[in-house]
């Protein structure tokens, strides 16, 4: 199971697709590449102006108009999903996802206070989304043992 976070390096954006900026939404008439930047060209934006005072702005999609790569989920479909480890022992609720660079990390928050998971084969032995549960082998040093 892969966690899929949109990559701006392959866009699902394509004409007719409707984003989200802030309060507006703006149906999409083009896409293309520019300078590694994507440029989009939206409907009821005609002038420099408009566009300026969009620039920098997060844009959102409905998931439905996404088409992740198989046996992915959505970044935000795990928060909120229980943390076992192997042994069975409960370590709280996934509460955000850090995505620092190599890996992403799961943020966990449970009795062992926060415990930061990092989403490698190593560690990560089963992601369930529908069932809402992740079980993890932690490596050695991961979880305070002191607890």
């Amino acid at each position: 199971m892969r966690v899929f976070a949109f990559n701006p390096e392959v866009p699902n954006l394509r004409p007719g697709v409707v984003v989200h900026a802030g309060e507006e939404q703006y149906k999409v008439r083009s896409v293309r590449m520019a300078n590694k930047e994507w440029l989009l060209k939206l409907e009821d934006v005609h002038r420099r102006e408009d566009a300026e005072r969009l620039r920098g702005l997060l844009l959102e999609v409905p998931d439905e108009t996404i088409e992740p790569e198989p046996d992915a989920v959505f970044v935000h479909d795990l928060i909120g999903i229980d943390v076992l480890t192997d042994t069975g022992e409960h370590l709280g609720t996934i509460t955000d996802v850090l995505q620092p660079g190599a890996n992403d990390v799961y943020v966990v928050s449970g009795p062992r206070g926060e415990v930061l998971i990092p989403a490698i084969g190593d560690v990560v032995q089963e992601l369930d989304p529908e069932g809402r549960r992740l079980v993890i082998t932690p490596l050695p040093g991961l979880l305070n043992e002191s607890l």
